[in-house]
């Protein structure tokens, strides 16, 4: 930006990777687009943010170690279509909060109108 406006020499370079996807807008403007964290535990994403998915594919793994018998692992899995706009940040999530968020693809033309 520095470069653009003059305030910084030499060659403008663009940081978006030339292979990278189209830009997709979004939207999560409802409740049910924010999955929430069941339980405390270990959150093990499987898909990467701004990943397309479908209704049953899984998000992730929620991993409990206490108590010692539990076995296994929790898979969360997508309950609709769309975009991950959000992801967990840590690996240790606790009960209540939000795992990932699964956005609405929406129309340049609706946004412009």
């Amino acid at each position: 930006m520095l470069r653009h406006y003059g305030l910084l020499e030499g060659e403008i370079r663009k940081i978006r990777p030339p292979a990278a996807p189209p830009q997709q807008l979004v939207r999560a403007d409802r409740l049910d687009r924010y999955v929430p964290c069941p339980r405390d535990g270990v959150w093990e994403p499987v898909v990467d943010l701004g990943a397309l998915v479908r209704e049953g594919d899984v998000i992730g793994r929620l991993h409990d170690f206490f108590p010692i018998t539990r076995a296994g692992a929790t898979k969360s899995v997508a309950q609709r279509p769309g975009y991950i706009a959000m992801m967990h940040l840590s690996a240790r999530p606790s009960k209540g909060q939000t795992l990932y968020v699964i956005a609405d693809p929406v129309a340049w033309s609706e946004v412009i109108a």
